[in-house]
């Protein structure tokens, strides 16, 4: 398919009647992108369903473009949408249920507004996929559960044991020992089923008896999804804090729910995994961060992470270890006062942290504007409070530096990206981001015209020169998808690309 044909069809400045005319020539996938236009009329929308095959039909269900009387006789995948959306009459879904394709039924039994009738019948299908689906559905009701807490597969209990609207109940008794009792197979040893859900399982023969230690790790799958399902009650979850799998313990060191004695118990674990999982659960309290923090493993750079690590730790932290940009959750919950305390800190990590902010007092933000570190002012610079004139400071300053981020701050004006787009010492990284910026110029934009990475972003903006824009529709397939895609592309040149249709 043509590329340039591709990028018209995403351009929101395409006029309606080449919207109609694109619909009639433009193939399934160019029709699915299309679907996708919040311009599109009740008669291109119609024109779409006649055209489009049923990825084209699905995306129009799921936009509420669509509805179950315009859903055509026997296009189930669009139907099934419409269940999924709520906008199929129950009645209208027993005709779903008893569909032979498997496929279909284990689709629909995953709907999130399928009927509770519709889920029983589905939760008692011979086929094991659609009974996982059914375990696993969003519209799942404790009958149902109850039931196939009982299914002889395997995978069906772990679909179920995963499944939050599983009643805490149903999953205590999944997590008892005797819980494998009457299960006749797993995806391993089931001659009739599809790989087994877990990677590590996927080279596991379908037509043998698979060995005992196949179907330990099905269990294994099955306690790690109750660890993980947060309707499980807490105290069963705790039972698991002795578990041999590690991916077992790391979930549960995840859980806010948990006595101190089991976060105590995970915080030595042998697994280094377990171990950084117990460092950012702001359970279990500000004694054991404290204690962490000073741990010589990696576990205490997760500490840094922990929403309620001491500020005293945290600066303490900061100093020591080497922290990218973002903001921290101590920091974003920090009081005005604590904000206040912590940009007066000698250290200039802390000071940067605090920078990452974006709702600082305007007194906090000069202050910090006005830091002599390069560091403070790169986290500081893509915030929109700093006017121009303290961005060009920042600049003049650091340099190349702070050259990028200075180019994300929406105030960043057309004759400040023009500098930085002539700056020298270059900053390749710094022109896909000023070709991206609503005041760019066209002077600016053809500076990035030069970058391989700046190239494609700068072919969609508007500011760029008509004949520039039309010039990039002969160079490589990204190029050409994001120049036709560009508002300000002439409605003759719209038409052309129509007329040359999908080859061209």
């Amino acid at each position: 398919m043509s590329y340039r044909l591709w990028g018209l069809t995403g351009n929101p400045a395409l006029p309606a009647d080449l919207i109609d005319r694109l619909i009639s020539v433009a193939p399934a996938r160019a029709l699915g992108r299309l679907a996708e236009r919040d311009d599109l009329s009740a008669t291109q929308v119609r024109a779409l369903v006649d055209r489009g095959d049923r990825e084209v039909r699905v995306r129009l269900v799921r936009r509420g473009l669509l509805g179950a009387a315009d859903v055509p006789s026997g296009d189930v995948w669009s139907s099934i949408a419409a269940v999924d959306e709520g906008l199929l009459p129950p009645g209208l879904v027993v005709g779903l249920v008893g569909h032979p394709d498997p496929e279909v039924r284990a689709t629909l039994a995953g709907c999130r507004q399928l009927p509770e009738g519709a889920l029983a019948v589905l939760a008692g299908d011979a086929d094991t996929p659609v009974a996982q689906a059914a375990a696993g559905s969003p519209a799942l009701t404790a009958p149902v559960a109850e039931r196939l807490a009982r299914h002889p597969h395997l995978t069906v209990r772990w679909r179920l044991a995963g499944n939050e609207r599983t009643p805490p109940g149903v999953l205590a008794a999944l997590a008892d020992d005797d819980s494998t009792g009457g299960v006749r197979w797993c995806q391993g040893c089931d001659p009739t089923g599809d790989p087994p859900p877990w990677t590590w399982a996927r080279a596991a023969p379908s037509n043998i008896r698979c060995a005992a230690a196949t179907h330990r790790r099905a269990v294994r799958e099955l306690h790690q999804a109750l660890v993980t399902n947060p309707a499980t009650p807490a105290a069963i979850a705790a039972t698991f804090a002795t578990h041999h799998c590690v991916r077992v313990r790391a979930a549960l060191a995840a859980r806010t729910d948990q006595p101190r004695p089991v976060y105590k118990q995970l915080a030595t674990d042998a697994q280094q995994s377990v171990r950084d999982t117990v460092a950012v659960n702001p359970a279990v309290g500000g004694t054991m961060i404290r204690k962490m923090a000073t741990d010589q493993t990696w576990s205490v750079e997760r500490v840094i992470l922990n929403p309620l690590v001491p500020l005293p730790v945290l600066g303490t932290l900061a100093g020591r270890y080497r922290i990218r940009s973002t903001l921290l959750p101590r920091i974003a919950a920090a009081t005005d006062d604590e904000i206040d305390q912590l940009t007066r800190s000698t250290g200039p990590a802390v000071r940067m942290l605090v920078a990452e902010r974006r709702d600082l007092p305007r007194a906090i933000v000069d202050r910090l504007a006005a830091d002599p570190d390069a560091r403070v002012a790169k986290a500081l610079a893509p915030n929109p409070m700093l006017s121009e004139q303290q961005l060009r400071a920042m600049l003049t300053a650091h340099g190349v530096r702070v050259a990028v981020r200075i180019a994300t701050n929406p105030n960043c004006g057309p004759r400040l990206l023009q500098a930085l787009a002539t700056h020298r010492p270059q900053v390749q990284k710094v022109y896909r981001v000023i070709a991206a910026h609503p005041n760019a110029t066209a002077t600016a934009l053809r500076h990035c015209l030069d970058d391989w990475q700046g190239r494609p972003v700068a072919a969609r903006h508007p500011a760029l020169p008509v004949d520039v824009i039309v010039s990039l529709l002969d160079d490589p397939p990204p190029v050409q998808s994001a120049a036709a895609a560009n508002p300000s592309l002439p409605r003759a040149v719209m038409e052309s690309i129509v007329d040359r249709g999908p080859e061209w």
